[in-house]
């Protein structure tokens, strides 16, 4: 199964830097196009180390072309982080239930002996 990924069609840009005007330049002019449509394929489902692999590249040219897909928001990121508010919140959160259960035990133990 393959998603269909018009990419180069939608940031034309993004594949437009290669120097035409330097004919010793066209030796090392890379396309990122085969990549992009790797990595949009299977970044839901594989890792970025197993995607180098596949792809025969270097992990960190892998990991840059993630970052440059994410940043033009073509690529969404695996994982939201939680921000210091958000862990803040659930920390409080959890010590609350935590005291809620204490004070329902110590209000039994409480009938029980007033019982």
């Amino acid at each position: 199964m393959t998603i269909p990924t018009p990419i180069k069609e939608s940031n034309p840009e993004l594949y437009a830097r290669h120097v035409k005007h330097f004919t010793k330049a066209k030796a090392f002019t890379y396309n990122y196009y085969p990549q992009d449509e790797v990595i949009l394929e299977n970044y839901s489902t594989m890792t970025i180390k197993e995607i180098a692999h596949m792809l025969n590249e270097y992990v960190e040219r892998i990991t840059y072309r993630v970052r440059v897909l994410r940043t033009l928001g073509i690529l969404k990121s695996k994982r939201t982080r939680r921000t210091k508010v958000e862990l803040a919140l659930a920390t409080l959160n959890d010590k609350k239930e935590f005291h809620q259960v204490e004070l329902r035990q110590v209000r039994r133990q409480l009938k029980e002996l007033a019982a």
